[in-house]
């Protein structure tokens, strides 16, 4: 038996090394992980803090340049679709596919706006529907999300979010006391106020390649084209 104690000895070393392999691989495999969320969050932050310190024109020709770029490729893409389909009609396409890629390419400009007054897009939405409804700058819920095209649900969140920060209040209406309005207060008007301004600055850049010639039978164009889509 004295004999057996050594070949039970290397058997229980060999476990205990065995599963101190399997640890240390795993420490390094959590390591390694670890190594690229610290570099993905450290980029990411980088990221954030350029866009926070490029000014709005810096930001505006970033966004030009990606729109011309966006241009290009709807022809680009337009073109391959002729050659390799001649016999469809892509005329709908040169329209859409334009106007899709310029909203899809100024949006970053735009949010970015939103953002820096610390408002996401649906918190600004329902901000700007007040402001422009007029003095008091109260509206009902259902005129709201009526207006917004969005459901019941996903208005309560943003104004629980808008409520919670002190831009707007919840409050009985004076004509029927069992309905409530959502009106601005004067934090949410100021608030609103230097975003739209920044948001108009913004744009108004964005088309500045247009003369105003150009720019009103544009508008004619869309305005036409989406009074026919909704018909």
């Amino acid at each position: 038996m004295a004999g057996l104690r050594p070949m039970k000895s290397r058997k229980t070393q060999a476990r205990r090394e065995a599963r101190e392999s399997v640890f240390a691989k795993k420490e390094a495999r959590e390591s390694v992980f670890a190594k690229k969320q610290s570099r993905q969050a450290r980029a990411d932050a980088l990221a954030e803090k350029e866009l926070r310190e490029m000014s709005a024109r810096e930001r505006y020709h970033r966004t030009v340049r990606r729109m011309l770029e966006a241009g290009d490729h709807v022809d680009r893409a337009l073109e391959q679709w002729s050659r390799e389909m001649p016999g469809i009609d892509i005329r709908g396409a040169d329209v859409l596919n334009r106007a899709n890629r310029l909203v899809l390419e100024s949006r970053a400009a735009i949010e970015a706006n939103f953002k820096y007054h610390d408002l996401d897009s649906g918190e600004y939405e329902v901000l700007a529907s007040l402001r422009r409804a007029g003095a008091p700058y109260a509206m009902r819920p259902t005129e709201l999300f009526t207006s917004l095209m969005i459901s019941s649900g996903g208005l309560t969140a943003r104004l629980d979010r808008l409520e919670k920060a002190g831009l707007i209040r919840r409050r009985p209406s004076r004509e029927d006391g069992r309905s409530l309005l959502v009106e601005l207060t004067a934090a949410g008007r100021k608030k609103i106020e230097a975003a739209f301004r920044a948001e108009m600055d913004l744009e108004n850049e964005m088309v500045s390649g247009l003369n105003e010639d150009e720019r009103a039978e544009l508008v004619r164009l869309l305005r036409k084209l989406t009074q026919s889509m909704r018909n």
